[in-house]
């Protein structure tokens, strides 16, 4: 019988730490001429998915909001149900660090 092993799963933490272990070690590349492009990632989710996919990955800089990104997107801020910054209900007026990770859900139902 074949041994069974336990699954790692990644955390948010764990994420943070791989994006800015990836940052520091690759941002010798740059040029003097050129500047290291960030990105905001951006999970959606339900109707959101609809012509954009699971993720989207949209600039970032210093002072960018989801509220921001919700309009870069072409979604209305009204159609948001819910906004999560790692994982915690925040509010899209909110500005962003280089390293948040943005959730959007439409309001959906079910019986």
């Amino acid at each position: 019988m074949r041994e069974v092993k336990p699954m790692k799963f990644l955390t948010m933490k764990t994420l943070h730490e791989a994006r800015s272990e990836l940052k520091s070690k690759f941002a010798h590349i740059a040029l003097e001429s050129e500047t290291v492009q960030m990105l905001a990632s951006v999970g959606l989710f339900a109707a959101f998915r609809d012509g954009r996919g699971k993720t989207v990955n949209v600039d970032w800089y210093d002072g960018i909001t989801g509220t921001v990104i919700i309009e870069l997107l072409g979604i209305s801020p009204s159609a948001v149900a819910i906004y999560l910054i790692n994982g915690k209900n925040s509010d899209p007026k909110a500005a962003l660090s280089e390293t948040d990770i943005v959730f959007l859900f439409p309001p959906v139902g079910g019986g």
